[in-house]
């Protein structure tokens, strides 16, 4: 089933834990120190049935003195509840979701006409929009992270950067093309012309990790004198890529 991930109100709530930054996956999340070692993934007989919650399959998780449920959906398991192993019991966490999950039903049953079939109800534990929107960001993050490393290798360190600056615009860094790694390139037909630098090429950076970032990257093969130094030199579209800049001696680094 992969990796187990808390829902929001189970790190808040159950866990007791601070959301951390979206560079930290949730499914990376520890129980809280001195409660037990290391993720919320770590567990034992991962596929034993909670059958006492009869609307929906449950797991079990027990990581030491912690115990939890756990739900499947779309290759992604949500802990959805979780709690500690008191003293003299093996079994008063899943008791007491079963408790309250009777609770919910029967609640449930006494505000709408349709009574629910079975004897529990859990669907207020299953994550919920904000769960899967944290979901996403994480992805977002990391594709972001990879592309940043991707753009950070492809430059290769240029000592050799131009910067041009035109009137009011901000400035252009230009790297020579040479010092871009050819494997991510991908040609594109897209053209534009400048009264000031003459007729634009582009290309397009694909990457396993990245996927592809269309005309990410424009070039003048061929430019007018007065700007005849960007021959053979690319630049990058600064809203689709990141520029860093570092100063080393008298020359810069892109």
């Amino acid at each position: 089933m992969g990796t187990t991930r808390p829902t929001l109100r189970a790190l808040r709530d159950d866990l007791q834990l601070p959301l951390p930054p979206a560079r930290q996956p949730l499914d990376m999340i520890h129980p809280p120190a001195g409660q037990g070692p290391g993720t919320v993934r770590r567990h034992r007989r991962r596929n034993e049935r909670i059958r006492a919650i009869d609307d929906h399959v449950l797991f079990k998780v027990k990581v030491q003195r912690w115990r939890g449920a756990v739900w499947t959906n779309n290759e992604v398991s949500w802990l959805i509840a979780a709690g500690q192993r008191e003293d003299g019991s093996t079994d008063d966490f899943y008791a007491a979701l079963e408790a309250g999950a009777r609770a919910a039903r029967a609640r449930y049953n006494a505000q709408h006409a349709k009574p629910l079939p079975g004897q529990t109800y859990v669907d207020y534990l299953l994550p919920v929009d904000e769960d899967f929107k944290r979901h996403q960001l994480e992805a977002a993050t990391r594709t972001v992270d990879r592309l940043i490393a991707t753009i950070r290798d492809l430059t290769r360190g240029s000592l050799c950067a131009l910067v041009l600056q035109e009137a009011n615009y901000p400035a252009v860094h230009y790297v020579p093309l040479s010092d871009v790694d050819p494997e991510v390139l991908r040609p594109s037909r897209t053209s534009t012309y400048c009264p000031y630098k003459g007729d634009a090429s582009y290309y397009s950076i694909a990457t396993p990790e990245s996927g592809e970032i269309t005309d990410a990257i424009w070039t003048y093969e061929k430019p007018y004198d007065a700007v005849a130094d960007i021959a053979s030199h690319v630049a990058f579209y600064p809203d689709r890529v990141e520029i860093v800049v570092l100063e080393r001696g008298n020359g810069t680094s892109a």
